[in-house]
């Protein structure tokens, strides 16, 4: 149990400092105003989908790591799995869509349990962040000094 805690916090350390300074970067950039800022807020849109992709993958690369290094339980299917499938995996549990095809055992549910929370967490936190851009983008169009 002390493994998949420490493998747990591991991830949701990395998970949030890269969200963090994702965030900080595109407030610098969407801060700007003028002319672009729905080009801005298109880019930061795509950003951020790929951000929570590097989210998923190091959770992913969790599961491994507590199946092998470990020993705290597997990522078990009603097939033999591969590296894509634990990374569909992880992305199911991020995005808490839980289909159930593919799941963890023994401790590694709890990697799984802790990779739902921060999901949801991460996504609201984008999310929040593409509402405050846009209502800055709408009021920087409203306004004829820009």
């Amino acid at each position: 149990m002390l493994g998949a805690g420490g493998l747990s916090i591991a991830c949701v350390v990395f998970c949030v400092l890269l969200q963090y300074q994702g965030i900080s970067w595109l407030w610098r950039l969407n801060s700007r105003g003028g002319p672009r800022a729905r080009a801005r807020i298109a880019v930061s849109a795509l950003y951020l989908i790929g951000l929570h992709l590097l989210e998923v993958a190091i959770f992913g690369v969790g599961y491994p790591i507590g199946e092998r290094l470990f020993g705290i339980g597997a990522i078990a299917a009603s097939r033999p799995i591969g590296m894509l499938d634990v990374f569909y995996y992880s992305a199911e549990v991020f995005s808490t869509l839980g289909l159930g095809d593919v799941y963890a055992t023994s401790d590694l549910r709890m990697l799984t349990s802790v990779e739902a929370l921060s999901g949801m967490l991460l996504l609201s936190w984008s999310a929040s962040f593409l509402v405050l851009a846009v209502q800055g983008a709408r009021g920087a169009d409203q306004n004829p000094e820009l």
